[in-house]
């Protein structure tokens, strides 16, 4: 049950700061030594246009990304995801980085920083559920103590590997373990 509380809470916490991620920027970010904005006006109507900037990139450090878990039995989960890749405080605790999916199947990785209630702690999760009810499939890594996932950040992509432990789904076999790794490739 424990692990569930957990899960719940680093997928609020992972939802919370997407959502903050954007407007966590200010006015004065943008702005150079003289005060003039750091963007031209086309480059400013461009990303308003697109809602991004002229990278490609959200506002806030947001981009839009896949993420494919494979298991070492060969089985493939894949989904879109929401990438934050700067530090930031979401619902009280610092967040290195995350990804995140917005619709089923629920995919996120988060990795919590050192002012955080899950200080230097990494989890994976992975739901696919339509009604919240019914669980088709549910798995999870780095919500034991001393657990064996590995995450790691380079460039724009979130890659790791560890143990994924099967949750409460209609399978029946919670508990089951798989070896796995995951990608998350960001700004696309």
């Amino acid at each position: 049950m424990q692990y569930r509380v957990l899960s719940a809470t680093v997928t609020l916490t992972a939802a919370l700061a997407l959502a903050l991620g954007g407007c966590s920027s200010s006015d004065d970010d943008d702005a150079d030594a003289s005060g003039s904005a750091a963007t031209t006006d086309s480059e400013q109507a461009q990303g308003a246009d697109s809602g991004s900037d002229s990278s490609g990139s959200q506002p806030g450090g947001i981009s839009g990304g896949t993420a494919t878990i494979t298991f070492a039995d060969g089985q493939t989960l894949t989904t879109d995801v929401i990438c934050t890749l700067e530090p930031q405080i979401a619902a009280g605790q610092e967040i290195e980085y995350t990804a995140t999916s917005q619709s089923s199947p629920y995919f996120d990785v988060t990795v919590f920083g050192e002012a955080s209630d899950f200080a230097g702690t990494s989890t994976v999760s992975w739901d696919d559920t339509e009604d919240f009810v019914t669980v088709q499939e549910s798995w999870s890594a780095g919500e034991v103590p001393n657990d064996d996932l590995e995450v790691m950040l380079s460039g724009e992509t979130i890659s790791g590997n560890g143990t994924f432990v099967r949750g409460e789904d209609e399978t029946g076999t919670a508990g089951e373990t798989r070896q796995g790794e995951f990608v998350v490739e960001c700004g696309n």
